[in-house]
Parts: structure tokens; sequence; C-alpha cells
């Protein structure tokens, strides 16, 4: 997760360039897309999100 946590903190610095604010949902989607081999779909996403976080998001969220 190491190479997550690289990744993550250049995202969240792109954010803050771009003026945009974090958020948890942001987040957890890309966890699940940074751990995944495969492509996904925003209803796979939407799954693994509801298994692994306990969370339900909408796919317009996703979107």
């Amino acid at each position: 997760m190491h190479n997550f946590d690289n990744f993550y903190m250049k995202f969240l610095e792109f954010l803050r360039d771009c003026g945009y604010k974090n958020s948890a949902a942001k987040e957890q989607i890309l966890k699940i897309l940074f751990s995944s081999d495969e492509h996904l779909s925003a209803s796979q996403i939407k799954t693994r999100i509801k298994s692994e976080f306990k969370r339900n998001l909408s796919l317009t969220a996703i979107y």
C-alpha cells in the first residue's frame, strides 16, 4: 500500500493545485482502482466499495 500512499499524496496535491476538494468517496474509489489488476465498470466499483468500506455510493458519485 506504500505505492498507493505516494500516489495519493500526489493526487491530493493535484486537487489542491486545481482548486478541488478531497472527499472520502474519492479516496475510496482510488483505493479500489489502484488495487485492481483489471478494468472495472462503475457498477463493479460500487459493489467493491460497498463490500470493503460498508458505504453505498451512487453511480453518479463514481462517474
